[in-house]
């Protein structure tokens, strides 16, 4: 199942507009990963432009080096699929609270391509793959991980 542009715009949207502050409260009382590669994200700049509509990147240049290479990231899973298991999610830093809303911004999402498909779980995942730099502004989504598979 494929979600339109405009769909997962505004699935991605409630994660900055919509979600009461009480609930973000709540949400950062949850678990979340705390794998460095977060981190290293979380230094990228993104920020969404109103008048367009649309998002803009600006990379560090230490993430800019990681394009291509194979990494590790700890995460989430956010099923994109009707399926136990999942060829293509999203792989998320927090907690999922929400079916209708993203759990972080860009910097804290991750577009996962698994290599075989991998079975849904509630539990942290770890995955390695290639990473990758999309430049997708209208869904705001800049990070990829293809080949992905789970670490045992």
């Amino acid at each position: 199942m494929r979600f339109s542009r405009a769909v997962f715009l505004i699935l991605l949207l409630c994660a900055f507009t919509t979600q009461p502050l009480d609930e973000k409260k709540s949400q950062e009382l949850l678990p979340h990963s705390n794998h460095p590669f977060w981190q290293t994200l979380k230094k990228c700049k993104i920020e969404y432009n109103d008048k367009k509509g649309v998002f803009t990147r600006h990379f560090t240049k230490e993430v800019q080096d990681l394009n291509g290479k194979e990494v590790t990231i700890n995460g989430f899973m956010l099923p994109l699929e009707d399926s136990r298991k999942q060829k293509v999610f999203y792989l998320s830093r927090k907690t999922p609270t929400c079916p209708f809303c993203m759990p972080g911004g860009p910097t804290e999402v991750v577009y996962v391509k698994a290599k075989t498909p991998i079975e849904f779980s509630y539990d942290p995942l770890t995955l390695t793959g290639t990473f990758r730099l999309v430049d997708d502004e209208e869904k705001g989504v800049f990070f990829q991980l293809e080949g992905a598979a789970v670490n045992k």
